[in-house]
């Protein structure tokens, strides 16, 4: 939920109006309000995925598809809300895959054969699985925010998968790096899938591809 800041009497739609998981993020700028356009990247065999809402990325429509074999983690960015049928099918390399807090609904064969044996979620409410995790590999972790219950995700896994729980504000991350500011003219996206030109203030950035935290 996009509003001024400034505005108050909102944290009552939080509360009250709207279903569990959605966050309140304040704009000086109209200009701020995200678009809702995707972008892909590829650095060190992490594909990072942003934008917000439905990812529009499907079995059809893989563009990264000829660099699957480069790839053996998988970033969502936060904002995105649904995951399509088989984005990442036959992805065999790829081992690890973190989730964002906004995600709601996922198709059962998202991460149909491909090598994920580790899946970081951050959505503190399960979001909604149609259908088993099919052609998934067995014995993986499932790490999800403290408090939550993934039972029903436990359920369509593969035997053998685990669950661990983490503090919502110390996530998992699958590439937890410090920036160093002598990097020449990096590429930086929020969590909420926007370009910005610095990391002002201290928090955690998509830089270059890559997950990065922050730390002053």
């Amino acid at each position: 939920l996009y509003i001024k800041e400034g505005a108050t009497g909102y944290e009552s739609w939080l509360e009250k109006k709207l279903p569990g998981g959605w966050i309140i993020i304040t704009y000086t700028d109209e200009e701020e309000i995200p678009t809702g356009e995707f972008e892909w990247t590829i650095e060190d065999g992490l594909l990072t995925i942003t934008g917000i809402g439905t990812s529009p990325f499907d079995y059809n429509n893989r563009p990264y598809l000829d660099k699957a074999s480069t790839i053996n983690r998988i970033y969502i960015s936060e904002g995105i809300h649904y995951l399509g049928f088989a984005p990442f099918w036959g992805f065999s390399k790829t081992t690890e895959i973190e989730l964002p807090s906004t995600l709601k609904e996922i198709e059962s064969q998202s991460f149909g054969y491909t090598g994920i044996t580790k899946i970081v979620c951050h959505a503190s409410s399960e979001p909604i699985i149609y259908g088993d995790f099919v052609g998934m590999k067995e014995n993986g972790i499932l790490q999800v925010p403290e408090g939550s219950d993934y039972s029903g995700w436990l359920s369509h896994l593969p035997a053998g998968w685990t669950i661990e729980y983490f503090e919502q504000d110390q996530p998992e991350a699958i590439q937890d790096i410090i920036y160093s500011s002598g990097d020449d003219s990096p590429i930086i996206y929020n969590l909420q899938g926007r370009q910005v030109e610095d990391t002002t203030p201290t928090g955690i950035y998509i830089i270059n591809g890559k997950k990065v935290v922050i730390q002053r």
